[in-house]
């Protein structure tokens, strides 16, 4: 039989404090002691040991120090250890930094009246389940006074093999008439080794090779394996084989120790088993490009690519990704229910570099086929033509065929330009403003290419309140334009014209909300003073606007005054024209006030503040 032994301690000590004379004969005799741990201790077993300190003596004792030292950690493989204070005492708890080191708990205990005694600490330890090596290990050591205690146990791990199989197969599902492959692996669980254990396996299709192992026969799908595992060991196999032509789902299985060659101590995990789901339903998707034979530099082109399912399940949550070189995504048109965007990566210092276009298809049935127009830049070239590539590479997230992922690649011919580029907008105009009357709306150029440089002319259009309908409005040709009440009930828009020396051409905004007349501030509670600290020159003092209705954007502005007691005779105060003014020597024994004046695109409006108080300095 294969023993294995682990000894442990952990050390008390206990410091008194004492006072006697020569001439005492009653005095405090303090025992400490431990409930000791089963020995040995079985496997993955745990005990709890109770510390506690009794007074044995004939006279009350003074408080004590108790020292319990036990070892932080071993190793995370061999035991876990830990300690609980009982109520009433007081320790400290001192843990190195190293981790192979001992903890030193260092407690308080209350003076303890002859013939009585209290329970100081709880240590808890719980064994590996498997010891790794032979032989006897010190934990931990100490020297000290006659009065200690020592805890040493063993933990002895010995007795029988236990065995346990398990076994997957891979890829899953597996795809009618391919070959896939299955892992079959053994666990010794138990404590000694497992000597010429027999193992069944069975597999859903023909085997063909068997890998890490020569101690298997195999006959079609049915294979028998000799095997000998060490106490704690572990053994693992390949078994390569085709699958049928029947689609369905299957089991395989392995069964270990099926003669009792080995007396196990648990018989009820050496079964494995994993199901194997076959089936011919799969998605395969081919993709396809048509470019233009050649493209100019600095222009839009287009291009189509198609994605088709030829498998025999439907595809669902389709997507593709179409790789351009050197070419930006301008736009693109598909199916309704599909869409596209700018495809990018991360280029160095988290810079973002242009890699051509991403769709959302959706699903894709069997034998359907779905295409996008793209419209692309290309770039400026030189002298020399540049054959620029593209991928175009389809995924779903249903089954895929592995060996019909496809993707398409094709090229074309970019060339510098034999003359002049018209220009070609790649980003439309923006524009921005609030649309009420007496506001001021601006618009972007948008972005173009062509041959550089532009020259940008604008052109405002009134439309109606569903953005269609639109005309020019007179003499608003800037690329900004002052909204009037005339243009309440309409949106507008911008039209921006780029022209070059090949040419020109025009693209239209998004139109704006509509455009509704401006109110006028209206005051709805007054502004209110919010004094300083203090009544006296040299404080700061503030006021709030009050609130208002109008409309957007209301601005103020402000006035403080200097009055008389009643608040007649108001003057302003010369450079008092923010929301914050600092008291002065001419405001003693008068009052002041703030005139707030609300201003926007359609008027003003002045209200004052309430009245201060009389400005004393002697308050």
């Amino acid at each position: 039989m294969n023993i294995k032994i682990k000894y442990f301690q952990v050390i008390v000590l206990v410091v008194v404090a004492v006072c006697s004379t020569i001439f005492a004969v009653a005095a405090p005799n303090l025992v400490v002691s431990a409930t000791q741990p089963p020995n040995p201790l079985p496997p993955s077993a745990s005990f709890g040991s109770v510390f506690s300190l009794a007074n044995t003596g004939d006279a009350d004792s003074a408080s004590s120090i108790v020292k319990i030292v036990y070892p932080r950690r071993v190793s995370s493989a061999l035991y876990t250890n830990s300690i609980s204070i009982a109520s009433g005492v007081n320790c400290t708890i001192y843990t190195p930094p190293r981790t192979y080191t001992n903890t030193t708990v260092t407690c308080t205990v209350p003076p303890l009246a002859s013939g009585t005694s209290i329970n100081i600490a709880t240590y808890t330890a719980t064994g590996p389940t498997i010891v790794p090596a032979a032989g006897v290990t010190t934990i931990a050591s100490a020297t000290g006074p006659t009065n200690s205690v020592s805890l040493r146990w063993e933990w002895r791990a010995s007795g029988l093999a236990d065995i346990a199989a398990s076994i997957s197969s891979s890829p899953n599902p597996v795809i009618v008439g391919r070959s896939a492959t299955a892992t079959v692996a053994w666990q010794n669980y138990g404590f000694s080794a497992a000597n010429n254990f027999n193992s069944h396996i069975s597999v859903p299709g023909t085997v063909t090779s068997i890998t890490g192992s020569n101690a298997c026969t195999f006959s079609g799908g049915e294979i028998d394996c000799t095997s000998s595992i060490v106490n704690g060991g572990f053994q693992s196999l390949t078994v390569n084989y085709n699958v049928g032509a029947v689609a369905g789902v299957y089991n395989a299985t392995v069964l270990a120790d099926t003669a009792n060659i080995v007396e196990e101590s648990n018989e009820t995990n050496n079964n494995g088993s994993g199901i194997v789901n076959v089936t011919d339903a799969v998605v395969r998707l081919i993709s396809s490009s048509v470019n233009p034979t050649q493209v100019t530099g600095l222009m839009v082109f287009t291009r189509t690519i198609t994605v088709t399912n030829i498998g025999t399940a439907p595809a669902l949550n389709v997507s593709l990704t179409d790789r351009q070189t050197e070419t930006k995504f301008v736009s693109a048109t598909g199916p309704a229910g599909t869409s596209c965007n700018a495809w990018y990566v991360t280029g160095q210092f988290n810079r973002r570099t242009y890699a051509g276009t991403q769709c959302s298809i959706g699903t894709l049935p069997v034998g359907a086929s779905v295409s996008f127009a793209v419209s692309l830049s290309s770039p400026a070239v030189g002298l020399n033509p540049i054959t620029l590539l593209d991928t175009v590479l389809p995924y779903t997230s249903s089954f895929q065929d592995p060996q019909n992922v496809s993707s398409s690649q094709g090229s074309f011919l970019l060339v510098a330009p034999s003359g002049s580029v018209a220009p070609t907008n790649t980003v439309l105009p923006i524009i921005s403003g609030n649309a009420n009357a007496g506001s001021v709306f601006s618009t972007t150029n948008g972005s173009w290419v062509g041959t550089a440089p532009f020259t940008y002319s604008y052109q405002w259009q009134h439309c109606d309140a569903t953005g269609n309908a639109c005309t020019n409005i007179n003499g608003a040709t800037s690329n900004t334009y002052s909204v009037v009440s005339n243009d309440a009930g309409f949106t507008l828009r911008s039209v921006v014209t780029a022209t070059n020396s090949g040419g020109n051409s025009s693209v239209s905004s998004a139109t704006s909300a509509v455009v509704i007349d401006a109110a006028p501030p209206i005051n709805i509670t007054a502004p209110t003073l919010v004094p300083g600290a203090e009544k006296q020159p040299g404080f700061l003092w503030s006021v709030t606007n009050g609130t208002w209705n109008g409309t957007p954007t209301i601005t103020y502005t402000y006035q403080w005054q200097r009055c008389d007691l009643n608040g007649n005779f108001c003057v302003s105060i010369p450079s008092a024209s923010n929301q914050f003014y600092v008291l002065q020597e001419a405001d003693v024994f008068k009052t002041v006030k703030v005139q707030v004046t609300a201003t926007n695109t359609a008027g003003s409006m002045v209200i004052s503040s309430n009245l201060s108080g009389e400005i004393d300095p002697r308050e």
